[in-house]
């Protein structure tokens, strides 16, 4: 049987999925569904090496995925799922024959009190942010210059009023009363999202994220009621907090319609791209100690160091109860917590 294990990336809020079809030879291509609890609904996560629509090219019956897209403080589970694995037959000889599947626990992504702006294809683009300023003290910030928390960073400011458009005609017709409604269903929410970016820098990253147009997912924690939408953007608006120009805060106004998620791959997360690769030849990360899966994982630098091996642990601790202290995850084994 396949099987699938996640990796959390809570800063970036990314989960890593990792998957092994290696005792299934006949499985060439694999991929991964997210499955929301709550909802059931499922979504396929993007591959970006060697794949064939949603599926992904194995390796020695390995490969990788980046969910750069996982709701935030919502339950999901994963299942990994091949088109060219073998069903098993089932007794019943009528019946059609079960696929073979494997899933993972269902787990949640913490939003830690932030959102998050988020380019599905582009996720090295990704912006976190948090809450800027108390909405009550907005007119005292803009007196002041005092915009949100000092040093750098992109923050939210606020949501504008949410209009959901009708889809209607309204039709008079001769000698009647009332007219004829023709109608279709209602168009999804559209508004204005308005962010603070605290430095020059900060500005350009934002526009960095909208330059190439595609949709942008707004993410945030479930209690501000602000659902996960991607975004069409319309004209993104760059207003100078104060007439002092060199003062280095931008307030950027960024209408948007909401719209249906882009279909595609993505281009990998920082740290896994070729362009970050562009530094060593392949010689250099081999002798780093680096595999094709450490480089997909993103740690082109130093190969394994940081991270532990199975050497490590048995040298580290003295038994399963010392790895095994009650709070320590898979990940933090890894990671050298």
């Amino acid at each position: 049987m396949p099987t699938i294990t996640v990796f959390p990336d809570v800063p970036r809020a990314y989960n890593r999925v990792e998957i092994n079809w290696a005792d299934t030879p006949a499985a060439t291509h694999a991929r991964v569904l997210r499955v929301d609890v709550e909802t059931g609904e499922c979504t396929p996560l993007r591959p970006y090496i060697c794949f064939d629509g949603d599926q992904i090219l194995l390796s020695c019956g390995h490969a990788i995925f980046w969910d750069t897209e996982v709701p935030l403080d919502r339950s999901v589970y994963y299942i990994t799922e091949s088109d060219t694995a073998p069903c098993i037959p089932d007794p019943d000889p009528c019946a059609p024959c079960a696929p073979v599947t494997a899933e993972t626990e269902a787990s949640t992504m913490p939003s830690n009190g932030a959102f998050r702006l988020k380019d599905p294809m582009r996720p090295c683009h990704d912006i976190y942010m948090p809450l800027c300023f108390d909405q009550s003290t907005l007119a005292s910030h803009r007196t002041t210059g005092q915009y949100c928390a000092p040093g750098t960073g992109v923050f939210f400011a606020s949501m504008d009023t949410e209009t959901y458009n009708s889809n209607a005609l309204t039709v008079n017709p001769t000698n009647a009363r009332r007219p004829i409604a023709l109608t279709r269903q209602r168009r999804d929410v559209a508004s204005n999202l308005t962010v603070v970016a605290r430095t020059f820098t900060d500005r350009d990253n934002l526009l960095r994220l909208t330059e190439p147009g595609s949709p942008i997912l707004l993410q945030g924690p479930p209690q501000y009621g602000i659902p996960d939408r991607y975004m069409d953007i319309g004209t993104v608006g760059i207003d100078r907090g104060l007439t002092d120009h060199k003062f280095q805060v931008r307030i950027a106004q960024m209408p948007h319609v909401a719209v249906d998620r882009p279909a595609g791959p993505q281009s990998g997360v920082c740290g896994s791209q070729v362009d970050d690769l562009c530094d060593f030849t392949f010689d250099e990360l081999a002798a780093d100690g680096n595999t094709w899966e450490d480089l997909i994982r993103g740690r082109p630098t130093g190969g394994v160091s940081g991270y532990r091996t199975w050497d490590d642990v048995e040298a580290e601790f003295a038994d399963w109860n010392a790895v095994d202290d009650g709070t320590r995850t898979w990940y933090d084994l890894e990671v050298g917590d």
